[in-house]
């Protein structure tokens, strides 16, 4: 939403509203416009750049199962990823010092309901079958495997907002046929979208999810950290607190052990009617925002420590924020992690 905002600055909307902010991967402003929102960020302390691709995607599909795209073709979709890709490496690279390493970039992979532009995501109903969920996601990783021929793949694939069991099955499988057919892929993450401190936003406990992960990838082949975004941070404490609880951050038989990811929004609250988010809702202060993720921290490492008191370590985990979050709440983030360790 930080490029949303950026745009109303200018009385300008993203257009067409199905591919929000991936849209600007369509024009030389919009292009310009994603390079000075990354450059923002960049300065703000991040060490993961996340490319502006979340709804990109191939199209969504009728009740017929034909598919209907929000572009005129694929090769058009083809060279949006590769753009987006493209401009989130030159940035990683380009605004580093002599006393950083480069930004890893993290190639984001909407869920299906982003793609539907009608609020599916925030509600995980989308009555379709398993099958097109998986034609939806394979096409995306076709992509990517492409780039890890044509030009220099992503670090990270992040499957984010999912949320509902169904699309996690899906994407599972999906990876599983592309690691079969390419042999390597980028490390992964999935990360859920949570309507409150124990639920996926369809209702479904997030245990559910993770025992489809763990079920699928026991051996941490392809999955390679869990976790949460775009939930209110008010939840934050509660749901990482049942992650480090789940089985499926145990070591595999390898020893292998998954990371976490958590990076959700603000928690403010919008208003429908009036097209806009309510006064006094969220935490819109950087630095509230940012105390509430690091005591959700502090949390889940009491709960850890007490499941495992013998280990030498809690699990890495990737911290950040979705949206309304901005470069001034990263950077008090930043800040707070920074005084901790």
């Amino acid at each position: 939403t930080y490029l949303e905002d950026q745009l109303a600055k200018r009385n300008e909307v993203f257009e067409p509203r199905e591919l929000w902010s991936s849209s600007l991967l369509r024009s030389e402003q919009g292009r310009q416009d994603i390079c000075q929102c990354h450059r923002a960020f960049c300065r703000a302390g991040i060490n993961i750049l996340s490319t502006v691709t979340y709804q990109c995607h191939y199209g969504t599909y009728q009740d017929n199962g034909q598919r209907s795209r929000v572009v005129e073709s694929d090769e058009e979709m083809d060279q949006m990823f590769a753009s987006g890709l493209r401009l989130a490496q030159a940035e990683g690279q380009g605004l580093n010092n002599s006393n950083s390493n480069n930004k890893l970039v993290a190639l984001s992979l909407g869920c299906y309901g982003a793609a539907l532009a009608d609020g599916s995501e925030y509600r995980g109903q989308y009555g379709i079958p398993l099958e097109w969920l998986q034609q939806f996601h394979s096409r995306k990783i076709q992509q990517v495997i492409t780039t890890l021929v044509d030009a220099s793949p992503p670090d990270i694939l992040a499957f984010e907002t999912v949320p509902c069991v169904e699309e996690c099955r899906a994407i599972l499988h999906v990876l599983q046929q592309a690691k079969r057919c390419c042999g390597t892929l980028p490390p992964c993450w999935i990360s859920f979208a949570c309507r409150n401190g124990h639920e996926l936003n369809d209702g479904t406990p997030i245990e559910d999810a993770l025992d489809v992960i763990q079920e699928l990838d026991p051996d941490v082949d392809f999955v390679h950290a869990v976790g949460i975004n775009c939930c209110s941070v008010d939840h934050v404490s509660s749901l990482l607190k049942r992650l480090v609880q789940h089985s499926f951050l145990k070591p595999s038989s390898m020893g292998h052990r998954r990371g976490l990811v958590c990076y959700p929004n603000s928690g403010e609250e919008w208003d429908a009617i009036k097209s806009t988010w309510k006064a006094g809702s969220g935490s819109t202060v950087p630095e509230d925002f940012a105390g509430e993720v690091m005591n959700a921290l502090d949390t889940m490492e009491v709960a850890w420590n007490k499941l495992y008191p013998d280990s030498s370590s809690v699990p890495r985990i990737v911290l950040g924020g979705c949206c309304r979050t901005s470069p001034q709440t990263i950077a008090a983030l930043r800040q707070a992690i920074d005084k901790k360790w």
